[in-house]
């Protein structure tokens, strides 16, 4: 027998259940959605994803179609082509400004001249990122008090057990207070799958 999970559609205040694993694509098709505009991607739990993305446990789930500034930004690139067909002529984008990404938008960014200015005063590392800011998207899961057998092991890629951790998820793991990368919950336990620590 399948193991099941209940998905609550924001879209129509309906819930139903679904097998684990399930596709956004194969859950936005489980609830007959009629919507004008073609759907481009999903909020889940408020956090946007692609409609390949898996479902693993229960969960809130709203499909946003091309009118919505968060699914735009998954589909702007083929908009130009799409009401080009509309019009019955070519169409192409000579100009894309891309003013964010993930949790990131312009006003953090730098040109190169400027990057060479703060270069040439020594203060470039002024504007450096950590690493970890780049998933700060991601949840964060913070580990305390591991014995070193344990440290040892999820430092080699293997899985420990770890309660705190929902299944099915990707967290930005720190080991205490060190960045170790990101790591996923799933039946084997919780275990790094993209390494970001000190070099062993």
């Amino acid at each position: 027998m399948k193991q099941m999970l209940q998905i609550c559609c924001k879209n129509n205040n309906i819930s139903k259940e679904f097998p684990i694993g399930s596709s956004l694509l194969d859950i936005y098709y489980g609830f007959n959605l009629n919507f004008p505009y073609q759907v481009v991607s999903a909020k889940v739990n408020n956090r946007s994803e692609g409609l390949n993305f898996r479902v693993y446990n229960n969960k809130d789930v709203e499909f946003l179609d091309v009118r919505d500034s968060s699914g735009m930004r998954t589909y702007v690139r083929s908009l130009c082509r799409d009401i080009g067909r509309a019009l019955g002529c070519c169409a192409y984008m000579p100009f894309l400004l891309r003013t964010a990404s993930g949790t990131f938008d312009i006003s953090e960014a730098h040109t190169i001249a400027e990057l060479k200015e703060l270069k040439e005063a020594g203060e470039l590392q002024s504007v450096v990122v950590p690493v970890d800011e780049a998933a700060r998207h991601l949840p964060e899961l913070r580990l305390f008090n591991l014995s070193e057998k344990q440290r040892t092991l999820i430092s080699n890629g293997a899985s420990v057990e770890c309660g705190q951790a929902e299944p099915g998820t990707v967290y930005r793991l720190y080991l205490e207070n060190e960045f170790m990368g990101l790591a996923l919950r799933d039946d084997s336990g919780l275990h790094i799958t993209v390494w970001f620590g000190k070099e062993k």
